[in-house]
Order: structure tokens, then C-alpha cells, then sequence
């Protein structure tokens, strides 16, 4: 009897005991499992964070290619018109050169023809005659012929002579004629200017003189309607 409620507290024991083993073994896989789980959710928040960044960095990437297409289109503008205006300023400097070079030919074109007419071509102490004295005289000659009805334009060869008579002739000429061609430009240039105003005696005077003095004072007077000696007393300069 003794030995069998020792055995049966034995057997007891031991059941017991396996019960306990199991039930802590059972408490350690359930931890273990737990432990698992919340590593699992932690890795699982892991991914999640790890796909938002990916996400953003996907994001900004693509922004940042957008981005920089557009620079590179504004780049490919600048150089488009930084082109046009190279090719403007090309242009513009040609066209400057070109400006300026026929702005030198006529300068100098001017200056070759002003040296030319102001060449002395016969001398006195009166004054000297020079080309443009000659153009003076020869235009107002025209003119004056021209307001007594010898409407008469001076051919180049007939110029030609009328300026190699007055060379010629200007050494033999008294001083107040002198004085008027060498005078010839600005005092045609006056009476050109004031022509229509003038007295008509100042003006007789003045054709008088020009015409006399490449016709002779006779046909001066009939081409002019005078038979006696006309009034000077108004004439500017050398006409008085």
C-alpha cells in the first residue's frame, strides 16, 4: 500500500513536472513568436519607410530631370540668341565699316575736290584767282546772261576756255577787276542770294560788270538797254 501511493506520487510528479516543462516551453515559443512578430512589424515599418524614401527620392529625381530639361531648354534659348545677336552685331559692324568707309571716300572725294578749287592759278597783289573763282564767275556770268534773255548753259570745253582766257588775262587786268574775281565767290554767292530784294540799278550794275568783262562794256550796255553810264552808287563792295 505504501509503495503503491509512492509510486502514484511519483508518477504525479513527474507528470506534473512534464506538464510544467511543457507549459514553459510552450510560454517560450509563445515569446519567441512574439518576439518574432514585433521584429517582423519592425522590419515591415522598415520596408514601409524604406519605399517612402525610395518613393521621394523617385519623386525628386524626377523633378530634378524635369528641372533640368528645363535649364537645358532655357540654355539652348540663351544660345539661339546670344547667336542672333553675334550675327546682329556682325551685321552691324559691316555695316558701320561700310558706312564709314564711304563717308571717308566722300570726305576725301570733298577735300581733293576743295584742294582743287582753291589751286591758285594766277597770282596778284590784288588777290589771287583760283579755281572756285573761275566756278564763281562762269555761274554768274550764266546767270547774268540768262535775266537779258540768253538763256546759254556753258559746255565743259567752253568752261575749259573761259577759265584759260581769264588765267591768261588776269595779270593785264586793272586792280578793280582783280579784286572782283578773286572776290568772285562770295560776292556771287550775295547778289545770288539777294537778287530778288536788290534795286534794280544795283542789279544792272552788277551784270554789267560780269558780262563786260567776258564781252566788252559795249555789248554789256546793249545787251543790258543802256546807252549812257549806268549808277553804281548803290552797289555793294567793288560794284560802287
Amino acid at each position: 500500500m505504501q509503495l503503491s501511493e509512492s509510486i502514484t506520487r511519483f508518477l504525479l510528479t513527474i507528470v506534473t513536472t512534464g506538464f510544467l516543462l511543457v507549459n514553459t516551453e510552450q510560454l517560450h515559443a509563445e515569446g519567441a513568436l512574439e518576439k518574432v512578430r514585433k521584429n517582423l512589424d519592425t522590419v515591415s515599418e522598415s520596408l514601409d519607410k524604406a519605399r517612402n524614401k525610395v518613393d521621394d527620392a523617385r519623386q525628386n529625381l524626377d523633378e530634378n530631370i524635369d528641372e533640368i530639361d528645363s535649364l537645358v531648354d532655357e540654355a539652348e534659348s540663351i544660345k539661339e540668341d546670344a547667336t542672333t545677336l553675334i550675327e546682329d552685331l556682325k551685321n552691324s559692324e559691316t555695316q558701320k565699316a561700310l558706312a564709314a568707309e564711304a563717308l571717308a571716300r566722300k570726305i576725301n572725294s570733298n577735300a581733293s575736290q576743295t584742294t582743287k578749287e582753291s589751286r591758285t592759278l594766277a597770282r596778284s597783289v590784288n588777290g589771287n584767282l583760283t579755281q572756285d573763282s573761275i566756278n564763281a564767275y562762269t555761274e554768274a556770268l550764266q546767270f547774268c546772261l540768262a535775266q537779258v534773255g540768253r538763256n546759254v548753259r556753258f559746255s565743259p570745253q567752253e568752261r575749259s576756255d573761259i577759265r584759260q582766257a581769264l588765267v591768261n588775262a588776269y595779270s593785264t587786268l586793272d586792280a578793280k577787276s582783280q579784286r572782283r574775281l578773286a572776290d568772285a565767290r562770295s560776292t556771287w554767292n550775295y547778289y545770288r542770294t539777294h537778287w530778288k530784294t536788290l534795286p534794280i540799278q544795283v542789279k544792272q550794275s552788277y551784270a554789267y560788270d560780269v558780262i563786260a568783262l567776258a564781252y566788252g562794256e559795249e555789248d554789256a550796255a546793249q545787251a543790258l538797254g543802256m546807252n549812257q553810264g549806268i549808277d553804281k552808287k548803290n552797289a555793294p563792295g567793288d560794284y560802287r
